[in-house]
């Protein structure tokens, strides 16, 4: 593979790897929120509401985590083709196409939750 390719690909895998730990840290603020609101006086007929909130949370969590896994496993192709000579461009090329689709939808979901839950409390706090 040339050089000017495969830092590119270096590049865009290290941007993918520093959004994700972005999404994580976000959604541990968030979690944080959540757990706050229910600390402080708080209308218990919300309870289902937040306990939403909770579980999208828990379930960003688990998509993160996977994406996290995703960009590791295209960090070893990225290794193991720079030292065949460049067979997996393609594969690696794919994959990345995925990933950073799949980063593109997780933090839409995550704007989506955010957004949701910033109403929430100014609406209900």
């Amino acid at each position: 593979m040339p050089p000017l390719r495969l830092k590119q690909l270096r590049f865009e895998i290290e941007t993918i790897k520093r959004l994700i730990a972005f999404l994580k840290d976000e959604n541990v603020y968030l979690k944080n929120r959540i757990s706050e609101i229910l600390e402080n006086d708080f209308d218990h007929g919300m309870l289902n509401t937040v306990d939403d909130f909770q579980t999208r949370s828990i379930h960003e969590d688990d998509l993160i985590e996977q994406l996290r896994k995703d960009a590791l496993e295209l960090d070893k192709l990225l290794i193991n083709d720079s030292e065949e000579g460049g067979k997996l461009v393609r594969q690696i090329d794919f994959k990345l196409d995925r990933l950073s689709t799949n980063l593109q939808t997780a933090q839409k979901q995550f704007v989506k939750l955010k957004t949701g839950l910033n109403s929430f409390i100014k609406e209900n706090v």
